[in-house]
């Protein structure tokens, strides 16, 4: 039908249905032929492009030369959340979305205009979550010949997510591959490597080129070539190991890995390469080796180290390790002890049963009993005394293991005894002597009082040891002066003998000492303070003065005696001179008198004179300084002969 028999029949003017027709044309749901200068229409009879457009579930949209939608598909309209009829014919820059309203795709649109197919891709920075187009500007032509745009876009938004996580995982992995204290390394199944990591390379010396492309056994030590050649068998097999292995580094010297490797294969089961982990363990390798030697060290020094008996055990008391002092000390040599329980070999039967607990209760908790004096029991039966320690020692994949540690104190009881014997002697010879015998530190505190102090001073022991000083027994009015002194004796560490100083006893009154001191050092030389005793020599002084007394005494007496001697004669000599005015018979006679009178006082004087060798002797004797004796001369009366005087 041509435009003239439509319009008849829809009663339509003809401009009208050429309108609607060339729409449809351009929809495709109808065509036309020209004949001459008349277009006969009729329906189509294929599945036209609009059509196909519009139930697509992609974004399209078909634009004109004029940048007009044309066509646009549902699941675009769905999208834009609008109607078909508020979009057709509504040129790309008026609709609200950032998929047209958009640099790039409108200069795309212009390019396709031109005849140019055109790709890229867009970001949409909504309210929501950012979302990635991938663009197609594809040129077309619509029926009247007229140039038009199909634009297709591809929601790429999860791609392109997938492709960032990708790529962050990747950087991250790398970044752990790089930086991973292990190295890593891959082979191919030549087993040449084709990737290391800078550990690798830094573990070896070389640089990663250098490693890359070599073969696997390259570096590694020539004497593990037959254990290397058996590996690499498992790995084509498909077997997963992990193993240490020896490597020669760049400078020739050996590092020791610990390899851990996987090997990749192929579906149908052939070997494809393998991955690597590889740790220097070298250090570890070292310290084994020096731990070894000295476990061997320790083992040799265990063995034959005589005062240590040390056993070894399994929690439930047998017999693993039995050293040389052990066989001295309980009789039983290394083969008849190892294998047999502890119980049976040196465990006494009144001790069995709480043994037993004990080596159940530590096999739970895998703590060890205390320390302890034991009695236990020889090979003939016969008892000894130990000091007893224990350990249990746990090595990983091995049950524990208790060890003990015996010392014979037969020796140390025996000296003991010794030393206790001695000091009840001390003690008793102490506590019955006269004197007063204590120990004090170096800032003069009692640390030893014997018992004999409470009988000098009415202070126990007790009341003194480690609470007083030795000036707090000076008397307060002298303690400061005296303290000084004393102390600045103590500081030159010198001995002292003799030393009269005064105390005050218990009940306030005066005790005098005499004190003897002899200072005393630790075993480093280091002075540790005094040891000494106190006599009580107050009875002694005390007579001591009484006797200087009497002295004094006797020296005046005698003084008083020669004094007396001239105050005699002195009168006999005035009597003597007025007897010669007397008769001759009174004169005579009183001459008589005064001879005899002056013999006693002779014999006076040579008393005096003995006196004096006593006076000195006692002096010599008992020490004490007496004035010196005022000589006196004699004074014979005039008129007697001195030398009938000393013959009468």
């Amino acid at each position: 039908m041509n435009i003239r028999e439509i319009s008849e029949a829809l009663e339509i003017n003809r401009n009208s249905v050429a309108k609607y027709l060339d729409v449809l044309t351009t929809r495709e749901e109808v065509e036309f032929k020209l004949f001459g200068k008349s277009k006969v229409y009729f329906l189509s009879q294929h599945v036209p492009v609009s059509t196909l457009i519009r139930f697509s579930s992609n974004l399209m949209v078909i634009i004109n030369r004029d940048l007009q939608i044309v066509q646009i598909t549902d699941a675009f309209l769905c999208y834009l959340g609008m109607a078909r009829e508020s979009v057709i014919g509504t040129p790309i820059n008026e609709v609200h979305t950032d998929l047209l309203i958009n640099d790039s795709v409108q200069a795309w649109c212009r390019e396709s205009l031109l005849g140019n197919e055109t790709a890229g891709e867009i970001c949409i920075m909504g309210d929501g979550p950012r979302q990635y187009f991938r663009v197609v500007s594809t040129p077309t032509r619509f029926p009247d010949n007229t140039r038009g745009v199909i634009i297709f876009y591809e929601n790429i938004t999860e791609r392109i997510q997938a492709a960032d996580l990708l790529r962050k995982s990747e950087e991250k992995y790398r970044r752990f591959i790089e930086t991973a204290n292990e190295g890593i390394c891959a082979v191919d199944r030549n087993f040449h490597i084709t990737f290391a990591n800078q550990k690798i390379a830094d573990i070896l010396g070389y640089p990663v080129e250098w490693v890359i492309g070599k073969h696997i056994t390259r570096s590694m030590h020539p004497d593990d070539q037959e254990d290397i050649q058996r590996k690499m068998q498992n790995r084509l097999e498909g077997k997963k190991e992990d193993y240490e292995r020896r490597f020669i580094k760049k400078d020739g010297s050996i590092c020791w890995l610990l390899v851990s490797v996987t090997p990749l294969m192929t579906t149908d089961g052939t070997f494809d390469g393998s991955f690597a982990m590889m740790t220097d363990i070298t250090e570890r390798r070292q310290a084994e080796d020096v731990l070894r030697e000295s476990e061997e060290r320790f083992r040799h020094l265990i063995d034959y180290v005589p005062g240590l008996a040390v056993q070894g055990y399994y929690l439930d008391g047998t017999t693993f390790y039995w050293n040389k002092a052990s066989e001295r000390l309980y009789g039983y040599t290394a083969d008849e002890a190892i294998g047999r329980n502890l119980v049976d070999l040196i465990i006494p039967q009144e001790m069995q049963e709480g043994v037993k607990n004990a080596i159940a209760e530590m096999a739970v908790s895998c703590q060890p009993v205390p320390s302890a004096d034991l009695r236990l029991m020889r090979k003939d039966k016969s008892r000894v005394e130990v000091f007893s320690g224990h350990a249990i020692v746990q090595i990983a994949g091995k049950p524990p293991q208790l060890f003990c540690m015996d010392i014979d104190l037969t020796r140390r009881n025996q000296a003991e005894q010794a030393i206790r014997e001695s000091e009840e002697r001390f003690r008793q010879v102490a506590d019955n002597s006269n004197e007063w015998i204590w120990e004090m530190d170096t800032e003069g505190t009692y640390t030893y009082c014997s018992a004999v102090v409470e009988q000098i001073l009415g202070y126990t022991p007790v009341e003194i040891v480690g609470k007083m000083h030795y000036y707090d027994l000076f008397p307060e009015a002298s303690r400061e002066e005296l303290r000084k002194i004393t102390f600045a004796g103590i500081g030159r560490c010198e001995p002292f003998s003799r030393f009269i100083n005064p105390a005050v006893h218990k009940n306030g009154s005066i005790i005098i000492l005499e004190t003897s001191g002899t200072p005393v050092f630790d075993s480093t030389g280091r002075f540790a303070g005094y040891r000494g005793c106190d006599t009580d020599v107050t009875e002694r002084r005390n007579m001591e003065n009484e006797r200087k007394t009497a002295l004094e005494q006797i020296e005046k007496n005698i003084a008083q005696f020669a004094m007396l001697g001239d105050e005699i004669r002195n009168p006999l000599t005035v009597i003597l001179a007025q007897s010669s005015q007397m008769v001759p018979a009174m004169e005579e006679k009183i001459t008589l008198q005064v001879k005899e009178i002056d013999r006693i006082l002779n014999r006076i004087d040579q008393g005096w004179i003995e006196s004096e060798r006593v006076r000195s002797f006692l002096r010599k004797y008992y020490d004490i300084s007496l004035p010196e004796k005022k000589v006196h001369s004699r004074h014979i009366p005039a008129g007697i002969d001195p030398e009938r005087t000393n013959e009468s």
